[in-house]
């Protein structure tokens, strides 16, 4: 409370009183207020209604005041289409008016029900909702698949189609749910861009849970949320951590509030829920304070349904988490191996190249990773095997979509392009200044903004697939005495190469809901400061790695097969 507190303007006499972007009114070091964080509202006001133990804002009249009057701000600020300012002016944002709508929503629902609004105010608060639904029943996000997006308009729009009774609201939101639905795998998991990520995939339980509390709708329990969280379950680590570079999206967070609500109706959530609660408290995933405050508001939220929901209902009998047991399997929708034996952990992303994370269960901790290459031209281009795609896989035929145990030598291959890399996203003074004269003017036009989005802004930094002719050939093999990986690189002496290097842990497309740290990141770095230009010249194509209980070593003692 006393970070969000000091994130919103309480002074009554500002022109900003009211918004909880502190860069923007406090600092000055901003020409617009990101309206995301004025979603605030909710956790505020569950601390204003709820009597959690240790709730010194319960009933406060003045918090009360500071709630009306970041809604007053919310009124201020709205787009006559609907919409808000998100990350840029004039960026009419689906997103930007989804999660805030469904979360306000929710504030306003129970500031409602427990009659702490006027008659007048409630009207404002109705007519406020009804402009943000109407935009989405306009406007589409169309620069991406992404459904924890969908998954909070699908909210929002219920909760103004149950306020105003407007069935435009509910048709529409019932058509973006149709579409989510559509597009989650039939392996359990909802499409996040290109695949499955298994941290963003806990912000998709999160507004599954504010759906099926709002509906109570079992059809959409049994069809979407239980095999979600039957997927899920396996990318929780040893150490209780989730997700990270294996995943579509590089995401590495946990947000709790989703497998609360879940835990009363599966197993898996009860487990989910115990995992991630000991791993926060740990420091294996990023706690609420490690967070910066694009995340902390809405991580914020999140902990604050789990709060409330906690207390709901008896939770199932707690499911069996799959580190430990033995088996090995094989998603190929998702390209995404598990590999759990007598002692380790292991979590193949195939889709990203071959990026491997192998925890030890005795320690429960990360033993060993290896995320993939980057590789380095005379001319500064640069290219990576770290690029979600449907790569190649040999090897994985007969535990694939099912349990196996797992063979006494597993032997498995991977085989990834080398993709280019974009080198700069980052704005300078001339790039911002063009940037901000498009927003001002030709960008105002809606369909203008969002082909820009779509194909320049996330076209570039996300969805850019230029593939080259140089490939990686990773091949997996398991043992008794530990894991080896063998790398055959062809084609680079197509180009005129500089550098080759390798890390445990790097990205290679813009994502801010990445890098945030866990202590996993603490694991010797013995890869990231070699150049292995030279090496892999010497050794014919091939490097070779050992990963055994001193984690992972590179073998270099002589040349391996040719390339």
């Amino acid at each position: 409370m006393p970070r969000a507190l000091t994130e919103l303007d309480r002074d009554p006499f500002s022109l900003t009183y009211g918004c909880f972007d502190r860069e923007y009114w406090a600092w000055a070091t901003k020409d617009f207020a990101n309206f995301d964080l004025q979603r605030a509202i909710y956790p505020l006001t569950l601390a204003y209604l709820q009597p959690f133990p240790g709730n010194r804002w319960h009933g406060s009249a003045r918090l009360k005041d500071w709630i009306k009057a970041s809604f007053a701000h919310c009124e201020r600020v709205q787009h006559a289409n609907g919409s808000f300012d998100h990350h840029y002016p004039n960026e009419f944002s689906v997103v930007g008016v989804s999660f805030p709508l469904a979360e306000i929503g929710l504030a306003f629902m129970m500031l409602d029900a427990a009659g702490e609004l006027s008659p007048s105010e409630r009207q404002r608060w109705i007519a406020f909702f009804a402009r943000c639904a109407g935009f989405l029943c306009k406007v589409d996000e169309t620069h991406g698949f992404i459904s924890n997006h969908r998954l909070g308009a699908v909210c929002g729009l219920h909760i103004a189609a149950t306020l105003t009774g407007e069935a435009r609201f509910k048709r529409r939101g019932e058509e973006i749910l149709a579409t989510v639905v559509a597009n989650a795998s039939s392996e359990g998991w909802p499409l996040e861009y290109t695949g499955a990520d298994p941290g963003y995939q806990t912000l998709d339980t999160n507004f599954m849970a504010h759906y099926f509390r709002l509906t109570g709708d079992q059809d959409f329990l049994e069809r979407l949320v239980l095999p979600s969280l039957e997927f899920l379950i396996y990318f929780f680590h040893p150490d209780g951590s989730v997700g990270g570079e294996y995943g579509s999206r590089n995401c590495p967070l946990y947000y709790p509030g989703g497998f609360e609500v879940f835990a009363p109706h599966s197993g898996a959530a009860e487990t989910i829920a115990r995992l991630g609660a000991k791993a926060i408290q740990d420091g294996h995933s990023t706690a609420l304070g490690g967070h910066d405050i694009r995340n902390f508001v809405p991580m914020m939220s999140s902990y604050s349904l789990a709060l409330s929901a906690c207390a709901e209902g008896q939770p199932a009998a707690a499911a069996e988490p799959p580190f430990k047991r033995q088996f090995e399997r094989y998603w190929p929708d998702a390209g995404l191996f598990v590999r759990s034996d007598a002692r380790h952990y292991t979590i193949v992303g195939c889709s990203k190249g071959g990026v491997v994370k192998i925890f030890n269960k005795e320690s429960h901790s990360l033993e060993a990773a290896h995320s993939g290459y980057l590789l380095e031209a005379e001319n500064g281009k640069a290219w990576s095997t770290q690029f979600h795609e449907r790569n190649k896989v040999q090897g994985l035929e007969d535990c694939s979509g099912k349990e196996v145990a797992p063979r006494t030598e597993c032997r498995f291959s991977v085989e990834a392009a080398f993709y280019g890399v974009v080198p700069m996203r980052l704005f300078t003074p001339f790039r911002f200044l063009l940037f901000r004269i498009f927003v001002l003017t030709i960008g105002r036009n809606v369909a203008v903004n969002n082909w820009v989005k779509r194909h320049i802004i996330i076209g570039l930094v996300i969805h850019r697939r230029k593939r080259s002719a140089m490939r990686a050939i990773r091949e997996f093999t398991f043992a008794e005495d530990g894991l080896t990986i063998r790398d055959e690189l062809t084609g680079l002496a197509k180009i005129s190469a500089v550098r080759l290097r390798a890390a445990d842990i790097f990205t290679t497309i813009y994502m801010g809901s990445s890098k945030y740290y866990r202590h996993m990141e603490s694991l010797t770095d013995r890869l990231s400061d070699k150049n292995l230009i030279d090496l892999i010249r010497a050794s014919g194509g091939v490097l070779t790695y050992q990963i055994k209980d001193d984690g992972l070593n590179l073998k270099q003692d002589g040349k391996e097969g040719g390339a």
